[in-house]
């Protein structure tokens, strides 16, 4: 006497369906490792001389060029063979991080034809960098600011394109943080906020709008005026989502 046991076949719809599964999961799976350079930020941003947030742009231009081109490519190259098209892009690959090892300077904030960033990277602590301005339109690049053994970065733009400068950092033992306003003339800058003694430090790039600049800290959210002054808005802290109609 013999016993049979009864096997049950994949319906043909998921026999034909799991390999797309599989894919969109290995799809999904590479497209977040542009999350694994988190904790590596911190790093990141002393070593260009510039804040978190900064270097963060980093991580959002990766992921957002990821998003962008991946379809993109995809159909573009679909009448090339996989094996010369795979070696093409791991060569590509290997060029760009090449590339990306020799970057001595980040380029923070692009604005009104210019582009703004620190003109050396590793600067150690108590030692002068200085912001680059280039022009866009015609390449030509300028020492635009610098303030004397302290590290200046853009954090970001008033309403009228005007950089925000911070300075930040140890001076002969005593910390330091200072906003600066830009002009269109390279070295000049206009003091509008000395935060030495305050509980007001922000903790990001300021949001411009036809009031003024708004800046954010842990211990609650102030405006600047110009030619108005700074005005205390809220005394709870948080981050800011955007400017005021």
């Amino acid at each position: 006497m013999t016993s049979t046991s009864a096997t049950t076949a994949p319906s043909p719809l998921l026999r034909d369906v799991a390999p797309l599964l599989w894919l969109a999961l290995g799809t999904f799976a590479t497209g977040t490792e542009s999350f694994m350079i988190s904790p590596l930020l911190p790093g990141l941003a002393a070593d260009f001389s510039v804040n978190v947030a900064a270097a963060g742009q980093l991580v959002t231009a990766f992921a957002f060029t990821y998003a962008i081109s991946s379809p993109l490519l995809s159909a573009a190259t679909g009448g090339i063979a996989r094996r010369k098209l795979l070696i093409l892009a791991m060569a590509a690959f290997a060029l760009a991080n090449f590339i990306a090892s020799t970057t001595t300077g980040y380029w923070q904030q692009v604005r009104y034809g210019y582009a703004y960033g620190t003109a050396t990277s590793s600067v150690p602590q108590g030692a002068t960098n200085t912001i680059l301005r280039l022009d866009l339109r015609t390449g030509q690049s300028v020492d635009y600011f610098s303030y004397p053994s302290v590290q200046s970065s853009v954090a970001g733009f008033d309403y009228t394109g005007r950089p925000v400068i911070y300075v930040q950092g140890q001076n002969q033992g005593q910390q330091v943080f200072l906003i600066y306003l830009g002009s269109s003339t390279p070295g000049r800058g206009t003091l509008i906020g000395n935060l030495v003694g305050s509980n007001f430090w922000p903790n990001g790039a300021p949001v411009a709008d036809t009031h003024g600049l708004w800046f954010a800290s842990g211990n609650g959210i102030a405006l600047f005026v110009d030619g108005g002054g700074w005005y205390s808005m809220s005394a709870i802290g948080g981050q800011l989502a955007g400017g005021c109609a």
